[in-house]
Formats: C-alpha cells, sequence, structure tokens
C-alpha cells in the first residue's frame, strides 16, 4: 500500500518564499530493494527522467530529509520527501 502525505512548506530556494507543496510517501515492503531512480518513474510516469535527475540533484527529492543518489535502494519504512510545483505531477504507481 503506498501512502502519499501532501503538506505545504516554504521554499526558501523559490523567490519570496514561495508555497511549494511537498509529498512524502511511505516505502512499502513490495518496493523494498528497488532503485530510487526506477521507483520515481513508476511514480512520476508523466515527468521526463531528466527532471527527475535534476531533482535529485538540487535536493528537492529526498529520502529521510537528506540528498541521496539516484541509484540508492530503498528500505521498508524510508519516507520519500517530494518538493514539487504542481500536485497533479505525483500519481499512484501502476499497479
Amino acid at each position: 500500500m503506498l501512502l502519499i502525505r501532501s503538506l505545504a512548506v516554504a521554499d526558501p530556494a523559490a523567490t519570496l518564499g514561495m508555497m511549494v507543496p511537498m509529498h512524502e510517501v511511505q516505502i512499502a515492503a513490495a518496493d523494498e530493494g528497488v532503485r530510487l531512480d526506477r521507483f520515481l518513474r513508476r511514480l512520476l510516469p508523466q515527468v521526463p527522467l531528466g527532471a527527475i535527475f535534476r531533482q535529485l540533484r538540487t535536493g528537492a527529492i529526498r529520502i529521510d530529509g537528506r540528498k541521496v543518489e539516484p541509484s540508492l535502494r530503498l528500505s521498508v519504512g524510508m519516507t520519500l520527501q517530494l518538493r514539487l510545483r504542481s500536485a497533479d505531477e505525483v500519481a499512484a504507481p501502476a499497479a
């Protein structure tokens, strides 16, 4: 089961402190051992892969509050934080 929780946080990199939606995803047992970049590709099918890698490099996508490499293997209980410009960029992965 995929749990997505949405929050609004101030983005310090954005001008005038604009609020950017932050989504938190708990990693489930079914996704254990999957590479982060492959998990994100399933989670965000409409977002180009280059944009996913850019967001990882800039820290817009984090695991447990830390910047991570795309090759990270996921473990149960990890929390994925996504700071995306629009809420419709997050979709449940296809089963």
